[in-house]
């Protein structure tokens, strides 16, 4: 079986442009980058053929300063998080989350995280390493989940959006939320 899935890109300019995903074709198997240089795509070497991942996020302040976090899609263990410094791409110890759908990187450079489970959360990675605080919930929900966050432009905030589900509701009925953080 031969596939590739993109889930996310991130564009610093018309010949600079990430996308990341998943495949599997002769001789490698994992989570995927590729670059678009202004002429053609071409998938980069991160050193992840074989791990059972898939890249779902990809954000940074510019292509020598990106982060791209993916998980194992319920079939895998945990995280996967990957920085890109221009030297090239290393693996970063990520928090402790099986789920993350999505990353944002504040002016000040900070990563954030989105986790899914075991409980919607909000990670950011400092000189410490990884902080991780439950999401907000709307009173009297149950099951938020968090699906992607941004970075408000020129600003150390980002916002998350979502849904809650409403016990009691017949049909089942969510409630869409949205969340804003500060870095430090």
């Amino acid at each position: 079986m031969n596939f590739c899935t993109l889930n996310a890109v991130k564009a610093f300019a018309p010949d600079d442009v990430w996308a990341v995903g998943n495949g599997m074709w002769s001789g490698y198997r994992g989570p995927l980058l590729f670059h678009w240089d202004g002429t053609a795509w071409r998938v980069v070497e991160a050193g992840l053929n074989g791990r059972p991942f898939s890249l779902q996020g990809i954000d940074g302040l510019s292509s020598q300063d990106i982060w791209a976090v993916g998980d194992g899609g319920g079939t895998g263990p945990g995280y996967l998080v990957v920085k890109r410094d221009g030297a090239g791409w290393q693996l970063v110890g990520g928090p402790n989350v099986s789920a993350t759908p999505g990353i944002a990187v504040s002016a000040d450079g900070t990563p954030w995280v989105v986790g899914k489970f075991p409980m919607a959360s909000f990670s950011s990675h400092g000189p410490a390493g990884w902080s991780t605080t439950a999401a907000p919930a709307p009173p009297g929900s149950s099951g938020t989940v968090y699906n992607a966050v941004t970075a408000v432009p020129g600003t150390n905030r980002v916002i998350a959006v979502g849904s809650a589900d409403l016990p009691g509701t017949s049909p089942l009925r969510l409630q869409a939320v949205v969340a804003e953080y500060s870095t430090r």
